[in-house]
């Protein structure tokens, strides 16, 4: 049987809360060095140790990657600055024919 004692049960700690906050930190440092980190199996269904490999070699930053990302960077710029350079010499051009250009040509992609 559980006894607690009355005389402890509604009184408030009076200390400092600098004091408190230290012990807190304390107690912490203490069970974290006691644990050791763990990857949860939160997996639901198949859970094979295949998936969970993959998924770890996924997480990766590889040199390809990066280059193949920075490819496509590029890649990006380039055709933006092709479709902005395309529009400025269309309005260009009917500017100089003496047209106006529409008012819906700005909803062309």
């Amino acid at each position: 049987m559980i006894v607690l004692d009355p005389k402890s049960v509604g009184r408030i700690d009076r200390a400092a809360p600098e004091v408190i906050a230290q012990e807190r930190k304390e107690e912490e440092a203490a069970g974290a060095a006691g644990k050791s980190l763990k990857t949860k199996n939160k997996q639901r269904g198949r859970n094979k140790i295949g998936r969970k490999l993959k998924k770890m070699r996924g997480n990766v930053i590889s040199e390809e990657r990066e280059k193949l990302r920075k490819k496509l960077e590029e890649m990006q710029k380039e055709k933006l600055e092709k479709q902005q350079a395309t529009k400025q010499s269309e309005e260009a051009e009917m500017i100089a024919q003496g047209k106006q250009p529409s008012a819906l040509t700005r909803f062309n992609r």
